[in-house]
């Protein structure tokens, strides 16, 4: 297959990938995916090389990640930050 003709065969599969995860339910199924996988785990221990190699692979699929979008994903990222798990746990009542 030539390049061309992979990427327009990619780009419509990422059409079918999009319109299964670009809504609400999509959306929940994906972050539901995601953690199963222990994709936002931050410590080496609880990561599977192989399981968050599989998650990237899925967004990719979607579009999310790709070598030429590295600085939207990043700034996307950042912009997005926020207290909420310190929040969460600062307004935990004491027994």
């Amino acid at each position: 297959m030539q390049l061309k003709e992979q990427a327009q065969a990619e780009q419509e599969e990422r059409k079918i990938f999009r319109r299964v995860f670009d809504t609400e339910d999509g959306k929940q199924v994906l972050t539901y995916i995601l953690n199963e996988c222990r994709y936002f785990a931050v410590e080496p221990n609880d990561m599977d090389p192989l399981l968050h190699a599989f998650c990237n692979r899925l967004l990719n699929k979607i579009g999310i990640i790709h070598s030429h979008n590295l600085f939207e994903d990043t700034a996307a990222r950042v912009d997005n930050a926020n207290d909420r798990d310190l929040l969460y746990i600062l307004n935990q009542k004491e027994e």
